[in-house]
């Protein structure tokens, strides 16, 4: 299953290239009755789908030539070998664009294996998801707090940013994996309402970043969140996603995370 392709690791590869490499050697032992799951949405992932042996079953935002269809709140499955249904999103806790994409192709999946669409309904209803995947901490003083830390990456912070269309508060940095944060600025122009940047990558998100929005530079998160706090008001919302790994300051994400959420529940009113 690849579920996108995006800048990441490029301190660990020889460039974008070797990246991407990497990705598709998922596929390099399959045979033409395996199946691989790809996001038509991302050109990246479409365009090398052509090479692999194995048979490509397609999920995305489109009604064709896909075959788990993300159609306003329903995704239309459509296995070749199997009787077409419908699962629908109404009162899946998952929320966001980004878990309706991770949900198409986790259906695809169970479908490709045989579970019946009545057991996929159910368990899409009944999965609450992970910690630390915009994961709602708490509302204070009308401020929505959120912890994205396992966002560590550019791509998947645009993700999270596409989730809300309120003012953004986005805290942000770690140890840098040589990507573009171009991407953010972008993003964030809409509903950026300042990028609060912390860590070893500060100073070049810093650099890049301030030409997009307002940015302010702190030596680690502890000091990014005292700020935010005297620039966030009520409909705000604060988002911890970090774009880099945790491990300038942090043992993991997780670590970075419960931080996060620890500043968070000792505000008082």
């Amino acid at each position: 299953m690849l579920l996108n392709i995006m800048e990441d690791h490029l301190d660990r590869y020889d460039g974008y290239s070797g990246y991407v490499h990497s990705k598709w050697s998922l596929f390099a032992r399959q045979h033409p009755t395996d199946t691989a799951i790809i996001n038509a949405d991302d050109p990246a992932c479409l365009e090398g789908s052509s090479a692999i042996r194995s048979r490509p079953l397609l999920f995305g935002r489109r009604s064709s030539p896909v075959q788990a269809a993300i159609l306003g709140r329903e995704i239309e499955v459509n296995v070749p070998w199997r009787p077409p249904f419908v699962v629908s999103l109404d009162d899946v806790p998952l929320k966001g664009f980004h878990n309706e994409e991770n949900m198409a192709a986790a259906i695809l999946a169970s479908a490709v294996m045989g579970a019946d669409a009545g057991t996929i309904q159910e368990v899409a209803r009944s999965y609450r998801g992970l910690p630390h995947r915009v994961e709602w901490v708490r509302t204070w003083r009308g401020i929505d707090f959120y912890d994205d830390s396992k966002g560590t990456n550019v791509g998947a912070v645009v993700k999270a940013i596409e989730n809300f269309n309120r003012p953004i508060l986005l805290l942000l940095g770690g140890r840098d994996k040589l990507g573009s944060y171009r991407p953010l600025g972008e993003a964030l122009q809409a509903s950026g309402k300042g990028a609060f940047v912390f860590g070893e990558a500060g100073p070049r998100i810093h650099q890049e970043l301030e030409k997009w929005l307002p940015s302010r530079l702190f030596g680690d998160l502890e000091s990014a969140f005292e700020e935010v706090l005297n620039h966030a008001v009520s409909g705000d919302v604060v988002l911890l996603s970090p774009a880099c790994s945790s491990f300038d300051q942090y043992e993991s994400y997780a670590q970075r995370g419960d931080h996060f959420k620890h500043l968070v529940m000792q505000l008082y009113d």
